[in-house]
């Protein structure tokens, strides 16, 4: 089920977090670990693609070097991104107000 929009980043992280921790323990005691089925190793392999293209993209948008790319440098870009969201939605208001007025 797809996640609301209001709440898709917390619920998918708190998510992301579990697949983290499953990791972490077939990494760290891989004897005593279930392996995963097909489909979930599958889709295992897609998750980790998906991080790995994720910070690619904001490691490519900051212009910064992934080897370079520090967690601040994620958070600090992911604020500019939301903030540049925001901006944009005022300027397309504007230039909205500003065309209305010019034909009244």
């Amino acid at each position: 089920m797809s996640n609301m929009s209001y709440c898709r980043f917390e619920n998918t992280r708190i998510d992301l977090d579990d697949c983290k921790d499953a990791l972490e323990i077939m990494i760290g005691d891989p004897k005593d670990t279930e392996p995963l089925s097909a489909r979930e190793l599958k889709e295992a392999k897609k998750l980790a693609e998906l991080c790995l293209e994720i910070t690619t993209m904001l490691s490519e948008y900051v212009k910064i070097e992934m080897d370079d790319l520090t967690e601040d440098d994620v958070r600090e870009t992911i604020e500019q991104i939301n903030n540049r969201c925001g901006e944009l939605d005022e300027e397309d208001e504007e230039e909205d107000t500003e065309l209305h007025e010019e034909k009244d």
